[in-house]
């Protein structure tokens, strides 16, 4: 077992439910597994996706999509994107709950928040007179 959940260890896991919670929703695949969306912002997918399969996730530090069908060439596919630091995974193989994007988005963002502009090369400002 991987020591940190990633929504990448469930693609193939089959959607067995989606439901209203608190905020947000959950979507639980096979294995008694929960992706927990606490955004409002983001609306729930249909129930459509019930029986469908997690066939990719693509993740960035502004997005983390989930796209669910099936392998039927031409079926329909669904696709959910969360927003990276308001989501968690419930799994029971886990001791406690995983936010697996939210140190890498926070670490990021600080990175570039902490780089301060260089001075262009050639630049000086020195008042010498030539």
């Amino acid at each position: 077992m991987p020591a940190k959940a990633s929504l990448d260890h469930y693609v193939g896991r089959n959607v067995v439910n989606v439901e209203d919670y608190e905020d947000g929703f959950f979507i639980e695949l096979d294995g008694d597994v929960k992706i927990v969306n606490e955004s409002a912002d983001v609306p729930k997918p249909d129930s459509v996706i019930v029986g469908t399969t997690l066939l990719i996730v693509q993740l960035s530090n502004d997005v983390s999509e989930l796209l669910f069908g099936t392998a039927q060439e031409g079926a329909m596919q669904y696709s959910v994107a969360l927003e990276p630091t308001k989501y968690r995974i419930a799994d029971p193989q886990y001791s406690e709950e995983q936010r697996p994007q939210a140190a890498e988005v926070d670490q990021t963002h600080a990175d570039s928040a902490s780089e301060e502009p260089q001075e262009p090369a050639g630049a000086s400002d020195s008042d010498e007179e030539g």
